[in-house]
Formats: structure tokens, sequence, C-alpha cells
């Protein structure tokens, strides 16, 4: 029975599942889980009765993997299950894929044991694969699986065939299973906005105050590397400005948004009638939302939320993009009831894609341009009034309580949902205990072409971000010129020196680890001239000091008649005769040119602070 939904791929070299929703990859490399391949008719016990092939209790025939481990080594089936061998029938298989399977993987996979066989028996023991790998064909082969397993195969077969099976991936009823995900289903759109607390829905349908003294904050989330400063930039110089003493704050990039992050960011603020409080996380809306209402000048009213802006860029979707793998947190930053409005930002080819995402997830969060021009005509969008944010909240409400009455429910009034779920405990694969670096996130001081005081070269404030899917991009940051009240990065003075802060996201990082490398390259941005040998010289080089040295005395008994040199002998020779003293105390000017640049390249070496080694 097949637990995980997706496509399996037959290759020379092994098998590939790519699962069906999240597009991970399984590789299934020949080596020391496979004892042997045998294509077999694959039959039931004697007296079976139920046909999913050819004949009574029987698969037909199939290219059976023995192992020596749990599903020969192959996840996710290695996870979920004890038995050793893998099946793959041919009548399960189109009609093209059957015949890619008889004419050129199975010819490849009987060579690729023979090989392994011949490597065995060169060797005086199995080794570390394991021994070696046979290949069988043989229709009256054995069945090696468990009785029970088989019959369930027959059984899921026979369903298939007749089309009477939805919910493949479960052997349950298709009725108890979508009985299930109905009640799933009702039990979120009964919770008023989904899973909201009444903190979260307070603060969220809470009226501005009128007349009384509270400092307005403007909430802009998204993940690191979405131009959040861009947006804050925007609201504070085009949007706020008639709002006396806007400020920026900002939670640290990468760190869960907690409710004493939030007061002391507001505390160091006070004094200013507005607030644009930016976070850089891959943690979603929601939590952040719980941390804000759980700020105790939130729940004092010495603060209140206006607005709640998502920034998405379309250079930050995709971990693997071409195995269509979000970046994590992605989809969790777009919640409806939560987000006032999305921000898009990145290329314009990528623009389409993000609004596909965001009409296709959230389809009642409105979303504007990140270009300077959008956003300082997007004063509503960015800062809506307060009724206005008040009645689409209750618009939303009121839209899912009725679909809750239309399915027969009543608020607060849903039984669970209840699934045949078995615990299983597995251990982690030990390629995810390996480092991994997702992506990378910070801000850099670099040299600019604008001056200070005085004629001095100036410096501009730039941001960074690099992930395996966009590589690396460089923009200006918005944080320039604005005032950053909290949170701001150490390298943002203009007056300061070179530097900057980076933050590593991924599994397995170190801090010792990351600023080995980040310092390995960190010179002054170009790497170190290798020194100069008589071989490395070109011939325009030769030349050159040889033209350069033609006049210079001769050896004795050496003579140069304006056109030729001769030797003692009489003899004409091509150079001069010591031309090959004269390359050499060219080498050794070159060297102390190059050793003098690399010294001074290795002192311009840009400071850069590894702050955090997020750990997702």
């Amino acid at each position: 029975m097949p637990a995980v939904p997706g496509t399996l791929w037959c290759f020379t070299g092994g098998l590939v599942f790519i699962t069906q929703h999240s597009r991970a990859m399984w590789i299934l490399h020949f080596g020391r889980q496979l004892e042997s391949i045998t294509i077999q008719d694959l039959k039931g016990p004697e007296g079976s009765s139920a046909g999913g092939g050819e004949g009574v209790g029987s698969l037909g025939e199939a290219v059976v993997l023995r192992g020596r481990e749990a599903a020969c080594g192959f996840a996710p089936a290695s996870h979920l299950t004890t038995n050793m061998h893998v099946a793959l029938p041919l009548n399960g298989m189109t009609q093209a894929g059957r015949k890619h399977m008889l004419s050129v993987v199975l010819p490849a996979w009987q060579q690729a044991c023979r090989d392994s066989a011949a490597l065995h028996d060169l060797a005086d023991s199995a080794g570390p694969s394991g021994g070696s790998i046979s290949y069988v064909k043989d229709p009256f082969a054995t069945n090696p699986f468990p009785s029970e397993l088989f019959q369930s195969a027959l059984h899921w077969g026979a369903l298939q065939h007749e089309g009477g099976k939805q919910y493949a991936s479960t052997e349950s009823p298709d009725a108890e299973v979508k009985g299930a995900l109905e009640g799933m289903d009702k039990t979120e759109m009964s919770s008023g906005l989904g899973p909201l607390d009444q903190g979260v829905e307070s603060m969220l349908l809470r009226p501005q105050p009128a007349g009384a003294v509270s400092m307005g904050v403007t909430l802009v989330a998204g993940l690191p590397g979405s131009e959040q400063s861009s947006v804050s930039h925007a609201l504070v110089t085009s949007i706020l400005d008639s709002r006396l003493g806007a400020q920026v704050v900002v939670v640290p990039t990468g760190g869960g948004l907690r409710p004493a992050d939030v007061d002391a960011a507001l505390s160091a603020a006070k004094g200013c009638q507005h607030v644009v409080l930016v976070t850089s996380s891959f943690e979603g809306i929601v939590p952040q939302m719980q941390a804000l209402a759980g700020a105790s000048l939130i729940q004092s009213g010495q603060a209140h939320l206006t607005s709640a802006v998502t920034c998405v860029s379309s250079e930050c979707l995709y971990e693997d993009a071409l195995r269509s793998r979000m970046l994590p947190g992605l989809l969790d930053q777009l919640a409806e009831g939560y987000v006032d409005v999305a921000v898009i930002t990145g290329s314009a080819q990528g623009v389409q894609k993000v609004q596909s995402l965001i009409q296709s997830r959230a389809p009642s969060i409105p979303f504007v341009r990140g270009t300077r021009t959008a956003l300082a005509r997007a004063n509503e969008e960015l800062c809506p009034p307060g009724s206005e944010r008040t009645k689409k909240l209750e618009s939303l409400k009121m839209d899912r309580r009725a679909a809750v009455e239309q399915l027969g429910l009543q608020d607060g009034n849903v039984a669970s949902p209840q699934l045949p779920l078995q615990e299983v405990t597995a251990g982690m694969p030990a390629s995810l205990k390996e480092p991994y670096l997702v992506s990378l996130a910070g801000v850099v001081r670099l040299e600019g072409e604008d001056s200070l005081e005085g004629g001095q070269p100036g410096t501009s404030l730039q941001e960074l971000m690099a992930s395996r899917g966009s590589g690396l991009r460089l923009w200006g940051s918005g944080f320039e010129g604005v005032t950053v009240a909290y949170g701001a990065p150490s390298c943002a003075s203009s007056t300061g020196g070179l530097g900057g802060e980076l933050y590593f996201f991924g599994t397995g990082l170190s801090s010792a680890g990351l600023t080995r490398a980040v310092e390995a390259c960190g010179r002054g941005g170009a790497e170190a001239m290798e020194l100069r040998s008589l071989q490395s010289l070109s011939i325009a080089e030769r030349k050159s000091v040889a033209e350069s040295h033609k006049f210079d005395p001769l050896p004795e008994g050496c003579f140069f008649d304006g056109n030729r040199f001769f030797d003692g002998f009489g003899d004409v020779v091509k150079e001069h005769p010591n031309t090959q003293e004269f390359l050499a105390d060219f080498v050794v000017e070159e060297n102390k040119r190059i050793e003098a640049e690399n010294a001074a390249a290795a002192a311009a070496t840009v400071p850069l602070v590894v702050l955090s080694a997020k750990l997702l």
C-alpha cells in the first residue's frame, strides 16, 4: 500500500521517488542495501482468490528488489515498514513506461549486477559494499513478501482497476477518510478567523482609540530578503510623514518574535506617534500576531495595531526551484484575517508568479507592487482606516460562519475527527545531520560613489540575500536615511567603517564554521594573486624584457652589430647572452609588487560579523 502518494522514476542507476505534494525527492542507489534483483511472476499463497493482475492471486510479472534493510533502504518507505523488499509490477506501468523498463532499464541493471559480482570476486571479502548483487529471471521464484502485505496490495490493485478507491494512500474506507477530512475543515471554519486566539482577535477588531494618546504600530513582516526595509522607508518618508516622530524598530533577523521583544522595541520609540515594526523571519504571521497581542503596551492600550503588511519577494519563493520546494514559512506569511496587504518585491519577471500564489492561497488579501511609485500611492492599502479593517474582518468572519452553518454545524459544536493513526518512531536520516545551508541574509556597508563632507569617499548601506534558488542579490537598504530607534544594524551609521551582519539559515550549522567561511572570502572582494615564476611569463613579457635590455653591457668577447648578437666564437645568438638573468630579475620585482598588493588587500578585509546560525 502506498503510504505517501507520488511518482516513481526508474533509471539505469537506481530509483527516484518524488512525492506528490511536497515534491521531495528520494533516491535509491544500487549498493549494500540490495541483495538481488528478480524478474518473476508475483503470485500469492495457494488458494488466494483476490486478483489485480494476471491470474488469480497474482500481480503479474514484476521486478522484485530483495533487500538487506527495510524497503531496501529506500526512503520514505524505509521509515514506514519492516518489510525488506520492493516490488515494481509491470502491469501497473504505462505502456511507454513498461517498454522503457524492459528495453533500457533492466539491461542496464543486469550489467550493473555483473559489474558488482566481478568486483566482489576480485575482493577477498564482501567489504563495505556488503557483497554482490545478483540478477535473476525466474518466473517461478518464491514470493518474499508477508502474506498480509501481499493480500493488501492485491486488494488495492483491484480497487484501482475498478476505479473505486478515491484515497489510495490509506486502507481506510473512502467514506471514513472523507468524513474525517470534512470534520477537520469544519473545525477550522467554526473557529472564527481560523486558528485565532481571543487576544489576537480582540487586537485586530479593536477600534483605534479616539482622542487618547496611543502609539500606532504598523507590522511589516516577511521572509529574510523580502525587502522589508524598502517598505518601511516608504511608510516613514511618504505615508506617515504627516504624523510627527514616525520611527522604525527592527526585531533581529531570524529570531522568533516574543511579547518581550515587542515591548522592548516599542519602549525604545516612546515619544513618537507611529512606529513601523519590522520583522524578518521564517516564522509565520500567526505566532508573530500572538506575540504582538501579548505585549503589555498593546494590552494596556498605550499602543495599537494599525495594519499588518507582508512582503513577498519573487526571488525568495523556492529553496529548490527544480523540485518546486518552497522556502519554509512562505505560505504561513499569507494568512487571511491577519494580513491587510501583501507587497510584492523582486524582479518583474516573477511578479506574475507571486500574484498567482497570493490569489490562490489568500484571495482576500490585496497586493501592491514594491516599487517606489506604487508604494507612495498605496496609502489606503498600507494604512487602512480602522473602520475599514474592522468591516473587512467582520465580513470574513461572517463568510466563514455561513460556511459552517451550510455544513449543518454550530459554532463551537464540532466533534473532533478520528483517524486510525499509529505512532512510529523513526530515526533522523543521516543526510539531515550533515551541514546544509538554505539561505543567508544580512546588511553590509560598502564603499559608494557618494562623498562625505571634506571630499572623502562615501559608503552605502546594502542588503544582501543568497539562496540556492536565486543566487546572490544585493540592493540598497531602506534603513538608510530613516530613524531606526531599535535593532539597527551595527553597520548602519554612515560615519562608521565598512562592515556588516550576516545571518545563516540551515541545518547542522556552526558559528565557528560559518565564521571561517566568511573570513576566507572577505579579502576586499578579490582573491590573493599568485606569485610569478619563469615558466609563467608570457611571450609578450619575454619580448618586452629582452627589448628593454637590448643595449645593456655584454659579456667579454660578445658584441652587437645593431641587429644581431654574436658570442665569443662569432656565432649568431637570438638574444642578449644575459637574458635569463634579466628575466629572473623581472620575476623578483613582479613578486615584490604582488606581495605588496596582497598585503594591502588583506589589510582591507571587510569585518563581517556572524551574528546568528539559525537552525530551521
